[in-house]
């Protein structure tokens, strides 16, 4: 999947990059943070959010062994979470577009 993002037209999709994991791991905390101008940066980037997480999903879904789909299966858990934190968000800033948007993509997952 090709991104609509100049800063991410070159970026390959790297499920097990320290950067995706670290930036996984970031989001799954983001709804517990009272933060709202973190928040407010969040909701002015879902769409690229959205793109990116998309990208990722997808690379998870093309891995198809026994060794990769044990890896795969914690990854999933890592996006949806990570998914999962960002819905809280666009939820508490009243974003129901985007909630919705971010409800399909982890249910795709």
């Amino acid at each position: 999947m090709r991104s609509n993002y100049p800063c991410f037209s070159n970026l390959h999709v790297s499920h097990s990059s320290p950067l995706t994991l670290t930036m996984l791991h970031v989001l799954r905390f983001t709804s517990s943070t009272n933060d709202q101008l973190l928040k407010d940066f969040l909701v002015k980037k879902a769409s690229i959010l959205e793109d990116w997480l998309k990208r990722l999903c997808s690379s998870v879904g093309g891995m198809v062994d026994v060794q990769d789909k044990s890896v795969a299966d914690r990854k999933k858990v890592m996006i949806s979470r990570a998914i999962q934190s960002l819905i809280e968000v666009y939820k508490e800033k009243q974003q129901y577009a985007i909630t919705q948007k971010f409800e399909e993509l982890k249910n795709i997952l």
